[in-house]
């Protein structure tokens, strides 16, 4: 079982339509599975840790080897600036057993009310960006010795 979420360019592209970002998932199965749900979980960043904001279970129809299945998660845009993580699991029942055999992860920046989705890599371009932008010192940035 293979759970797929959008690259970069597709998640940047998404806006929130009604409050909410309707983001396309893929799920792959590698062998045949009749149980079958997609947990998704948004939790804030925060400095103790992190909390739920919100948890959706998503119920798929049964899979034999080969198929493919795409499910529109629906994510609230949040209202309040920060951090938000979503991670989703593909988890399975076979056997009497269950566990997550899929899993991925992406985040909804929240800046001056404006919600976005990025990959947890892109956020850390961003964020070094920043921190290099703002790190130089000011009678640095015009001196010919910067490079600037």
């Amino acid at each position: 079982m293979q759970l797929q979420l959008p690259k970069i360019e597709e998640l940047a592209a998404l806006q929130p339509e009604k409050g909410v970002f309707t983001v396309l998932t893929r799920v792959r199965a590698h062998r045949e599975v009749s149980k079958l749900t997609l947990i998704v979980r948004t939790n804030k960043a925060g400095t103790l840790g992190r909390h739920t904001v919100q948890a959706k279970n998503y119920v798929l129809k049964p899979m034999i080897k080969g198929q493919t299945q795409y499910i529109a998660i629906k994510i609230p845009a949040q209202e309040n600036d920060g951090i938000y993580r979503i991670a989703a699991a593909l988890r399975i029942e076979q056997k009497g057993k269950a566990g997550v055999v899929s899993k991925g992860v992406f985040i909804q920046v929240v800046e001056n009310g404006q919600p976005s989705l990025k990959t947890i890599a892109e956020l850390r371009r961003t964020q070094i960006s920043k921190k290099n932008k703002h790190s130089r010192k000011p009678w640095l940035r015009n001196s010919p010795i910067s490079g600037c």
